[in-house]
């Protein structure tokens, strides 16, 4: 072509024509280095976010990374508020308790039970104890229930001793106080008297160390307030 451009045209034509096709072929050479080097760049930024993606999201090939991370950290916050509400929940069960029957005097009261008797009113609140013994107070911390259980069943059979051997006597004195029936002693029911307060000795022995075991297990769990 340059031959016939030559003959034709003349020599500066064909050299101006071959300058310019010089400079075309030189822009599409760039132009197609220019694209093969943005797909290449483009490859190692795809190959860098998969290898994220497989690095945050492994162990679970149907969720990505940051999905994954949200959602587990939604399931660790749904059970810490869980296990809080139901830590509550205990500790509140626990203090009505502990409200109700006061450890020193309960351990003073029960333990002279069977040799002079206890308040009346502390009696009753013996009575109404029994109560947490039911579904609706039941604890979700499983060693914190089992002592529950074991000192309110304890409770339960010391009243069940007290309700055959103590009666209120001098309804008009204060404080009102239940008492074992003196007046049997050196009579014919002298045995029957030996018999309930050696049982409401027992139980009584019995039932203060299940409220000791109560007060360990319930601190060992760490259910500490100012009410208990």
């Amino acid at each position: 072509m340059i031959d016939w451009l030559n003959e034709n045209v003349g020599a500066d034509a064909a050299t101006y024509i071959g300058t310019f096709a010089g400079i075309i072929g030189l822009f599409l050479g760039a132009k197609v280095i220019n694209l093969k080097f943005k797909n290449q760049v483009n490859k190692i930024d795809n190959s860098k976010n998969h290898e994220q993606t497989l690095n945050v999201g492994s162990g679970n090939g149907f969720q990505s990374g940051g999905d994954m991370n949200v959602t587990i950290g939604s399931i660790n916050s749904s059970e810490h508020e869980e296990e809080q509400a139901k830590k509550s929940h205990d500790l509140r069960i626990i203090e009505k308790i502990v409200e109700l029957l006061p450890y020193e005097d309960t351990l003073h009261h029960v333990d002279l039970s069977y040799i002079s008797g206890m308040p009346y009113e502390f009696a009753r609140s013996l009575d109404r104890a029994e109560d947490f013994n039911g579904p609706k107070y039941k604890i979700y911390n499983p060693k914190v229930e089992a002592a529950k259980e074991e000192f309110l069943n304890a409770v339960y059979s010391f009243n069940e001793i007290c309700i055959s051997f103590l009666s209120v006597d001098h309804p008009q004195r204060k404080p009102l106080m239940v008492v074992p029936p003196f007046d049997w002693r050196n009579g014919p029911s002298e045995a029957r008297y030996r018999e309930l307060q050696s049982s409401l000795s027992d139980h009584a022995t019995m039932l203060i160390n299940k409220y000791k075991l109560f007060v360990e297990v319930y601190k060992s769990e760490g259910f500490i307030s100012d009410k208990i």
